[in-house]
């Protein structure tokens, strides 16, 4: 989770994605992810991820022996921000240059490539285990290719 020049911290899910290639690799109904086959691909699949200030019954009390991030005594709670990768440019509207070059550093380095090809590898690999679908016997009756 990178903090932008202006404090705003902002991450990536994949959560629905890789539900969504579970499914894909275990159904015969195709999903949107069926097309999928760079990276880029990817990206309407893809969270972008916000952070507001959680309740107060949500804020950590003490810290947790063993916690290795600062970050864990934050008062804020991730969430959801309604935007993919694919709508970056709607989603960073209103934000500062430093921060949009920012989000576009974070994205590109090399932690976050090898992740989203992980991802794709998963989503490829769903593709190649999709059942394939089963047409009964005489579903079009018995007409040929041509009279179809």
């Amino acid at each position: 989770m990178p903090q932008l020049p202006s404090g705003r911290k902002v991450g990536i899910d994949t959560t629905r994605l890789e539900e969504m290639t579970e499914q894909n690799a275990q159904t015969v109904q195709r999903y949107p992810i069926h097309r999928v086959k760079t990276v880029t691909d990817l990206y309407p699949f893809i969270d972008l991820i916000l952070f507001r200030a959680a309740p107060p019954l949500a804020r950590p009390h003490a810290y947790l022996e063993g916690s290795r991030h600062l970050e864990e005594l934050e008062d804020l709670e991730p969430y959801r921000s309604g935007f993919t990768l694919a709508m970056l440019d709607a989603a960073t509207q209103g934000w500062s240059m430093e921060d949009c070059q920012a989000l576009a550093d974070f994205l590109q380095e090399d932690r976050i490539q090898t992740h989203l090809q992980g991802v794709l590898e998963r989503v490829l690999d769903s593709q190649r285990r999709k059942p394939p679908a089963h047409l009964p016997p005489g579903l079009f009756g018995h007409l040929t290719g041509d009279e179809l």
